[in-house]
């Protein structure tokens, strides 16, 4: 490993269901992630977060807030931050892109039962748990 890598994600919840999709390549291959991907040199946060969104989902949304940043750290292989948002609906066709695939909404009990299953990423998890996005116990 050479270099940091940044990256931003974006959560968008919308009518009761979060999307997602399955990571087409490592890390976290073949897991549910919340869509996202790397910072190009001289973009903002807030751009990346946008255009990474849209690449891989074909939807545009809105950014409505930082959520927060968390760090995948694996000594000689990599070392990724990533920055969360969480964003509102503009418009697009949902179509699963780059390296996503099978972007669709989950409900709440739909994401449990994935979680359940083993098919959820540590971040992702994580980051929905925060967010208080998840069935409460």
């Amino acid at each position: 490993m050479s270099h940091i890598r940044l990256g931003c994600a974006t959560v968008l919840v919308s009518d009761e269901r979060v999307l997602l999709g399955v990571r087409a390549k490592n890390p976290n291959k073949g897991k549910l992630v919340i869509p996202g991907g790397g910072v190009k040199q001289y973009e903002s946060l807030e751009q990346c977060a946008v255009r990474e969104f849209k690449e891989e989902t074909g939807l545009s949304v809105k950014l409505i807030r930082q959520l927060t940043t968390r760090q995948i750290i694996e000594p000689t292989v990599q070392h990724r931050v990533i920055v969360y948002w969480l964003a509102e609906l503009v418009d697009g066709v949902l179509v699963s892109n780059s390296d996503l695939s099978d972007a669709k909404f989950y409900t709440k009990e739909e994401f449990a039962h994935e979680i359940a299953n083993g098919n959820v990423s540590e971040i992702a998890m994580e980051v929905l748990r925060d967010l208080e996005w998840t069935i409460k116990k």
